[in-house]
């Protein structure tokens, strides 16, 4: 069960009104599965969405979380074995600057990155996020992007 917030005076995040304290996790991290089927985007898009919103981003930063989970799961259906797709989805606050993380993983062999779509979800993600990584271990891929509100902190 998620506890409820605990407002602090004079830091409007953006989500309805309501204030976090620095360093709080706004939820608890969503974790989705989903097949590797490109019509299933929309149900991890607007879950990220979702958490975004929670975090207080704006609509521009909400927008460039849901561009950066597209991507992230889109990478790894065009380019993974046909093994199922978790992402996990994760807001906080950091100091004052709200922040969403997602992480995207499926069992597959090697990814070819120099391949010219998986080199171009990849540049759409690094042109969204603070910060991304790419990984390859133990026959598994993952994705891990970070979009915080810069302006906020």
């Amino acid at each position: 069960m998620v506890e409820p917030l605990t407002p602090d005076a004079g830091q409007g995040l953006g989500n309805g009104g309501t204030a976090l304290r620095s360093d709080d996790a706004l939820v608890e991290p969503v974790h989705i599965r989903i097949a590797p089927d490109a019509r299933l985007l929309l149900v991890v898009r607007l879950a990220a969405g979702a958490v975004a919103s929670l975090a207080g981003l704006d609509v521009d930063l909400i927008d460039d979380v849901k561009l950066a989970v597209s991507e992230s799961v889109l990478a790894f259906i065009e380019h993974g074995s046909g093994e199922a797709i978790d992402v996990e989805l994760s807001a906080s606050v950091q100091g004052d600057a709200p922040s969403v993380g997602i992480v995207a993983r499926t069992k597959t062999r090697e990814i070819d990155r120099t391949h010219a779509e998986f080199e171009l979800c990849w540049s759409i993600i690094q042109g969204v996020s603070e910060s991304c990584a790419f990984d390859y271990s133990d026959g598994a891929a993952t994705i891990a992007v970070a979009i915080r509100d810069v302006a906020a902190g």
